[in-house]
């Protein structure tokens, strides 16, 4: 309670006869005709302005829960890449005759999606190994994981 209102409402005890020692006030001591609304409550700028900020504080939560989600997106599908990945590489270090030098390719389907890879195959200061650089892409050929591999060459 405000300061004016607290000094009208002791004026309305000090008029009905009552002490103004008192520590408390109960509801049956005040009259209504006493309290005046500007005493009784929020004014209507109050509560706009408690409305915008609850409303602002709520649209930034919207906002963060909508960045989570894309980031939890984003990390699943670079999991899977993951798989992928090692999916390929271990093909590759398994096949038999050593794959050529250049430019490999190909796709592959995983997790009901469709994967691009591609590995490029160099030689290497010792002529016994390779090198293959495996990367791996989405559909829309954004490269979500890559490897280097080293294999024997014969």
């Amino acid at each position: 309670m405000s300061n004016r209102c607290a000094q009208r409402v002791e004026r309305v005890r000090l008029a009905n006869g009552q002490s103004p020692r008192r520590p408390r006030l109960r509801e049956a001591d005040i009259s209504f005709a006493a309290v005046t609304p500007r005493c009784a409550g929020f004014t209507l700028l109050e509560v706009l302005v408690a409305l915008a900020v609850f409303s602002l504080a709520a649209l930034a939560l919207l906002r963060l829960q909508g960045a989570s989600i894309a980031t939890a997106t984003r990390l699943d599908e670079k999991l899977l890449a993951a798989i992928v990945l090692e999916n390929q590489a271990a093909d590759l270090i398994l096949q038999i005759p050593a794959p050529a030098y250049g430019t490999l390719g190909g796709s592959t389907r995983n997790a009901r999606r469709d994967w691009r890879w591609s590995a490029n195959v160099q030689r290497t200061p010792d002529p016994a190994l390779q090198r293959i650089d495996l990367t791996i892409t989405d559909s829309t050929g954004q490269q979500l994981a890559a490897q280097t591999l080293i294999r024997p060459a014969a």
